[in-house]
């Protein structure tokens, strides 16, 4: 009994090894190639198994994607990103929050599930062509600028031109998303990502406060007239 024991201990652990193995070369060729382009024979390659082997494991393609970015993954990306934008209503100046003011704090927390799903984020916001979450980084654009607006409104400001500031913030909202998904791309190790994506920050968030700043005025106080609340 004791050696039926050791063998079968021994043979869970092979199969936990080559579950690891199969889901980081899963992520690799799904963040270099795309959903579409990816093959279960290149993942098998990359993993070191047999591409039957690895249909043991996983039935089809899209139940592998589905087990590495699933939907818990997109809601958390996208919770923490609302929660950040959020911490920052009423807020005009970052330099004068505390250093454990919830906006750093949720920051560290976003930036530290941007390195331990490094791939999956890539995945997610560039390269789930094809799958449940396409067009996952364009919402995500789109959410970012309707928070953005109302973080503008949170200051007592109102666009000059609410068109032209949406147009302008749906590039920089843009930008930052390819950026984010170049730097997590690009670099491996955990120091690199958060250098790169702390002095990017730096850079991004001064010049969205220059552009509330410039493209929207303090907000028209409301009076009662006959009861009804109207616009000066």
């Amino acid at each position: 009994m004791n050696g039926w024991f050791i063998i079968d201990e021994m043979a869970q652990v092979l199969k936990a090894e080559t579950r690891e193995r199969i889901a980081a070369a899963a992520l690799e060729v799904f963040a270099t190639r795309g959903y579409p382009a990816a093959s279960m024979a290149e993942i098998a390659r990359r993993a070191g198994c047999a591409t039957g082997n690895l249909y043991r494991y996983h039935a089809s393609k899209r139940e592998l994607f589905r087990a590495l970015v699933g939907p818990d993954l997109a809601e958390r990306f996208a919770d923490l990103a609302r929660r950040m934008i959020r911490s920052l209503d009423g807020v005009d100046d970052l330099g004068a929050l505390a250093a454990d003011a919830p906006y750093f704090l949720l920051s560290e927390e976003a930036l530290a599930f941007c390195v331990a799903n490094r791939r999956a984020v890539v995945i997610l916001l560039a390269r789930a062509q094809g799958t449940e979450h396409e067009g996952f980084g364009e919402r995500h654009v789109e959410r970012m600028v309707r928070l953005s607006l109302e973080h503008v409104a949170s200051l007592g400001r109102a666009p000059r031109d609410e068109a032209l500031l949406g147009f302008t913030l749906r590039q920089i909202h843009r930008g930052v998303l390819e950026t984010l998904v170049t730097i997590l791309a690009r670099f491996e190790a955990e120091e690199a990502i958060r250098g790169a994506i702390r002095s990017f920050t730096a850079y991004h968030l001064a010049g969205l406060r220059n552009l509330f700043q410039q493209a929207t005025r303090a907000a028209r106080p409301r009076q009662r007239r006959g009861g009804k609340e109207q616009r000066r």
